[in-house]
């Protein structure tokens, strides 16, 4: 991710040069997908995916499906879709994945983002049947977004309900966290003395607490798309809590930092640990 910024320049020069480069489109798309910037991913994603060759057997001429002189076009519709479905165009992302599908078959992660786009428009019983579908295809991710589909009721009213209580309850035992983490910081440093980056660490450090803990309890990290939501509850509470200090630029750093966390320090529950015991003065 440190080299996003130099990759979206070279990108965008790229895309300057030969506005016909589906693969330049693409990469430049994937650049703003990471950095959690929807709407610049999905318009780059759309135009890799409309300039694309239909064809997927180029990658048995030695290209590959995916590499750094070609990508099939299944695998731009795939996370073109999955970016819709986070940008809330949930209609638009099944059109798109639909199409993924078409063209590969055998690719599972549409398969996945489509079931989770249908759970989120309340079709239970057919967002598990494609969750299964990328489970069988032997993708981990899917399994954890199954085990949470499981649980919900079938109907679309039964689980709008049912997903408002648990949102809410979530949000309110997140509330009572940040508060009394928060009060723990400022009896440690003094008042005064803590700032926006105490805040940002927070936000981040309890992102982490969460989905390790997660991670734990299931055996593998939930699915990139509830770990966004999870770490946008926690954002969005931190906002409510302070809205002068803890703003949408700190939300979106949150989102890339609680990556970076989980990713590149392997005793990153042991570095939780200590910061709580920290604040909480536990030695």
């Amino acid at each position: 991710m440190g080299n996003d910024v130099s990759a979206q320049q070279d990108f965008e020069r790229a895309c300057s040069l030969d506005p016909t480069s589906f693969l330049s489109a693409y990469r430049l798309g994937m650049v703003y997908s990471r950095k959690k910037d929807i709407q610049n991913a999905i318009k780059w994603l759309y135009i890799a995916y409309k300039s694309a060759p239909d064809v997927t057997e180029m990658h048995h001429m030695g290209f590959g499906t995916n590499t750094i002189f070609f990508v099939g076009k299944h695998i731009i519709a795939s996370n073109l879709g999955n970016m819709l479905f986070q940008g809330k165009q949930p209609n638009e992302a099944l059109s798109i994945l639909d199409r993924a599908i078409e063209l590969e078959p055998k690719y599972p992660n549409p398969y996945m983002t489509k079931g989770l786009v249908l759970a989120r428009l309340g079709n239970v019983p057919l967002a598990k049947s494609f969750l299964e579908k990328a489970v069988k295809m032997g993708m981990t991710q899917a399994k954890s977004a199954l085990d949470i589909v499981n649980q919900m009721p079938p109907s679309m009213e039964d689980m709008s309900r049912a997903q408002q209580k648990e949102e809410e309850e979530f949000k309110q035992k997140i509330r009572s966290d940040l508060r009394q983490n928060v009060q723990a910081i400022l009896a440690l440093k003094g008042e005064g003395q803590v700032g926006v980056q105490d805040l940002e660490q927070e936000a981040i450090y309890y992102s982490c607490d969460i989905l390790l803990h997660q991670k734990a309890e299931a055996g593998y990290m939930p699915a990139d798309q509830i770990v966004s939501d999870i770490i946008k509850c926690i954002t969005d509470v931190m906002q409510e809590l302070f809205p002068r200090d803890y703003t949408a630029r700190h939300a979106a750093f949150a989102q890339e930092g609680v990556r970076i966390n989980l990713t590149q320090a392997p005793n990153m529950q042991q570095i939780v640990n200590r910061y709580y015991d920290k604040i909480y003065q536990r030695y």
